[in-house]
């Protein structure tokens, strides 16, 4: 799917990809659930739309993208389930369950009112499963004079401080942990262009520090 998109120039939409992709797979593999196909060129999509802005800014001269990590997208609920404590999915098997690991922020958004959205991602390490999952919440927003919300964006956390009559009516903390991700990336482009590979033993030891 990735080469056909780039060979043909295809727009990554959701719309022109399930038109170019579903029938011809669905009749070339009859046997593939739906959700494969769709989840397929989900994905597929989201690779050369990242590759196509990497080449136009001149952040790689390859000609193509390089998958390194194999992520299982299930575009909606009607083959996965959350019931807040494990989720479970559907395979040519049957339904499978995946606990949960807990924290304290899954906690907040699974039993403070949000929702989880329809995708979900899986990503298999050995014996266990990693899950990315997104919360929705809805909220009614009413324009009044001295209420207003204060967002500080730091290196490893979001703040928000909630003002209302002009006064701070409740403060939030959420912890992003990006600075990391962000040294974490620069060592690794350092390193990469030093001529080391990413794998080497001297760049997994400064990446534990």
């Amino acid at each position: 799917m990735i080469r056909v998109t780039l060979s043909e120039g295809l727009p990554t939409t959701r719309k022109k990809l399930h038109e170019r992709f579903y029938n011809h797979y669905k009749e070339r593999y009859p046997f593939l659930p739906s959700r494969v196909i769709e989840g397929s060129y989900i994905v597929a999509g989201r690779i050369v739309k990242g590759f196509r802005e990497r080449r136009k800014r001149g952040l790689t001269r390859k000609d193509k993208p390089e998958c390194k990590r194999v992520v299982i997208t299930i575009p909606n609920m009607a083959n996965w389930r959350f019931n807040k404590v494990s989720v479970s999915v559907l395979t040519h098997k049957g339904w499978v369950e995946i606990p949960l690991k807990f924290t304290k922020q899954f906690a907040r958004y699974a039993y403070e009112g949000w929702r989880v959205s329809q995708e979900l991602k899986l990503r298999l390490v050995g014996r266990k499963a990693l899950v990315w999952s997104t919360f929705e919440k809805e909220v009614e927003v009413e324009t009044k004079e001295g209420n207003y919300i204060s967002i500080d964006v730091n290196e490893n956390n979001v703040t928000l401080a909630i003002f209302e009559n002009f006064k701070l009516k409740e403060l939030r903390r959420y912890e992003t942990g990006l600075g990391r991700v962000v040294i974490n990336y620069s060592l690794r482009r350092e390193e990469i262009t030093k001529g080391r590979s990413a794998e080497d033993e001297l760049i997994k030891k400064k990446l534990r520090k």
